[in-house]
């Protein structure tokens, strides 16, 4: 078979590959704002895992088009786990301001009244404290 044989007769195959994507997902999250409460340590029933669950505030603000400066809070639940847990249960408290590398994360359950709950929130890899709150001793 010639090439040119070979090339019509792969043209006629009825399976055709899948062009590659234009581009790469990506999630990647940096935020940084105020925490809303201490991070409390937990362990995920039945295991050792474990889990810290914190509220950052993250702050913005811009101007209308009256020009009036408008602000807006958004908070933000951050799950950090394992090892990184365990250190934000001893550094973390209630106003520190700090940033956050993660990832967007997505959770679904089933609650009362078999009614479903779901929620977007950020599992943490990383912070940094930019800034310590009043809440630390020492």
């Amino acid at each position: 078979m010639t090439t040119a044989a070979r090339a019509a007769s792969n043209e006629s195959t009825p399976h055709q590959q899948i062009p590659p994507k234009p581009y790469n997902d990506i999630n990647k999250i940096e935020i940084g704002g105020q925490l809303g409460k201490d991070a409390v340590l937990e362990y995920l029933s039945g295991t050792k895992k474990a889990i810290v669950r914190v509220s950052l505030a993250s702050h913005r603000s811009w101007l209308d088009d009256t020009q009036q400066l408008v602000k807006k809070t958004n908070w933000v639940d951050v799950v950090f786990r394992g090892e990184t847990a365990e250190k934000a249960a001893q550094e973390l408290r209630k106003g520190d301001q700090i940033k956050v590398n993660g990832a967007l994360d997505y959770q679904e359950w089933q609650g009362k009244e078999n009614k479903k709950g779901r929620k977007h929130e950020i599992a943490g890899f990383e912070y940094t404290i930019v800034r310590a709150g009043r809440n630390h001793s020492g």
